[in-house]
């Protein structure tokens, strides 16, 4: 995900409500943390991801950038079109149960 800085802050000060208490929330924040970075954009405006990210992400050259509410998607261009192959079988259905 990227975050705006603000939504970043919120969502980090919500995860520090978690507390330290049990495994499950040190296990989720350990690895949610270990993968943020604040990311530079290059003369043209670029986002330039470290190569942990874009190895993570499975982007080998093509991405396609995905805007979800309070944040934005990064995905390789390939896993994208899976996704959208199997969400688009799924997306009437599910828009019903939510009641749309």
């Amino acid at each position: 995900f990227v975050f705006p800085l603000a939504e970043f802050e919120a969502l980090s000060e919500k995860l520090r409500g978690l507390g330290m208490g049990s495994s499950a929330a040190r296990a989720f924040n350990r690895l949610f943390f270990s993968g943020a970075t604040e990311c530079e954009l290059d003369p043209q405006g670029r986002v330039l991801l470290p190569a942990n990210l874009r190895e993570y992400a499975g982007i080998a050259r093509d991405c396609v950038i995905v805007g979800v509410e309070n944040r934005v998607e990064i995905w390789a261009a390939e896993r994208w079109a899976e996704y959208r192959e199997e969400a688009d079988e799924l997306y009437t259905e599910i828009a019903e149960k939510l009641g749309f």
